[in-house]
């Protein structure tokens, strides 16, 4: 039974995981990071996919996003880099020295778009509340149900399943004492019905089948 139940939840649990790795894309586009220590030697975009599947279950951990934040070495370092940058697309060295020159590095002259990283704030927080919103509240309980109600479908089932691999079992060794000719012949008796007829003829039937015993029990005796 835990078999069929787990065969008939399969495509729920695919949309579930399509969703997570949903999720996973879209934080690394916005370059939101999240804490690697309890995953360690993992690579940074597998650490998002992890902590994505833990936000999904309930273990939840807030979003990085210094990216949109640097620190004031960064800011330094960002600045030479424009400057560099700056001078060699003139490619001349006196262009260079030039660009360099009378340049004081002062974190105060880098502008960085606030509306940008207020933008980037808001839409990372919004990106990681829809994740728990659709992975957390709505899959993951729907999750559950679908599971509660598949198992009670397979154990209503449970009767026709547990016949249905004896017919197997019993096809399986038939074939294989055929196989090395060790049937022995056998007569059998079969009776067949119509499995929609109406209930009221129900007892009909069982007045036949009570007829057919009696004439078999006067004939064995």
């Amino acid at each position: 039974m835990l078999g069929l139940t787990v065969k008939k939840l399969v495509p729920f649990t695919v949309y579930f995981c399509m969703w997570i790795f949903l999720f996973s894309f879209m934080f690394k586009t916005l370059r939101v990071t999240f804490d690697g220590s309890g995953f360690p030697e993992v690579d940074s975009f597998l650490v998002t996919i992890l902590q994505t599947i833990q936000n999904s279950i309930g273990n939840l951990g807030a979003p990085d996003y210094s990216a949109w934040f640097p620190d004031d070495a960064t800011k330094v370092q960002t600045m030479l880099e424009n400057t560099v940058h700056a001078a060699t697309t003139k490619s001349t060295a006196a262009s260079f020295k030039a660009a360099l020159e009378g340049k004081d590095i002062n974190i105060d002259m880098i502008e960085y778009n606030t509306f940008e990283q207020q933008f980037m704030l808001y839409a990372i927080w919004f990106l990681w509340i829809l994740n728990q919103l659709v992975n957390l509240i709505i899959l993951l309980n729907f999750l559950i149900a679908v599971t509660g109600q598949v198992y009670d479908d397979v154990v209503g089932e449970k009767d026709f399943y547990l016949y249905s691999h004896r017919a197997e079992m019993n096809y399986e060794w038939y074939m294989i004492q055929k196989q090395f000719n060790l049937l022995k012949p056998f007569e059998i008796i079969v009776f067949s019905m119509n499995i929609e007829l109406e209930e009221e003829e129900q007892d009909d039937w069982l007045g036949f089948v009570k007829t057919i015993k009696s004439a078999i029990a006067k004939n064995v005796a």
